[in-house]
C-alpha cells in the first residue's frame, strides 16, 4: 500500500526502492523456507505452480509481478533513461537473488 502512494504521490523511485527490498527479503525467506523439509526439492528449478501452493511463493510473485507493473509504468518510451534505469535495478534484485541461492550451502 505504502509503495502504491509513493508512486501516486510521483516519487516512482521510492515505490521501487521499498518493492525492491521487500522482493529481496521475501526471496531470501522463501529459499531458507524451501531448503527445510519437507519442501526440500531435488531439483533447482522451481516452477510458478509450486511456489503459488506456499503462502510465501504467492506473496513473492506478488511482489515481483508489482515491480514489473510498476517499471512498466515509469516510463512513456523504451528511451525514457528512467525507466531503463528502473529495470535495471529490477534485473539486479534479482540477479543478486540467483547469486546469493547459487552461494547458500545446500
Amino acid at each position: 500500500a505504502v509503495a502504491y502512494l509513493l508512486e501516486k504521490s510521483g516519487d516512482t523511485n521510492g515505490a521501487l526502492e521499498l518493492t525492491i527490498n521487500a522482493l529481496s527479503k521475501q526471496l531470501k525467506e522463501l529459499r531458507e523456507m524451501l531448503k527445510s523439509a519437507p519442501y526440500a526439492r531435488s531439483s533447482t528449478k522451481i516452477d510458478l505452480q509450486f511456489l503459488n501452493s506456499f503462502e510465501k511463493g504467492k506473496t513473492t510473485i506478488r511482489s515481483l509481478s508489482a515491480i514489473i507493473g510498476l517499471c512498466q509504468r515509469s516510463g512513456t518510451s523504451k528511451l525514457d533513461p528512467r525507466a531503463e534505469l528502473m529495470w535495471f535495478l529490477a534485473l539486479d534484485c534479482l540477479v543478486k537473488a540467483k547469486s546469493d541461492s547459487a552461494k547458500s550451502p545446500a
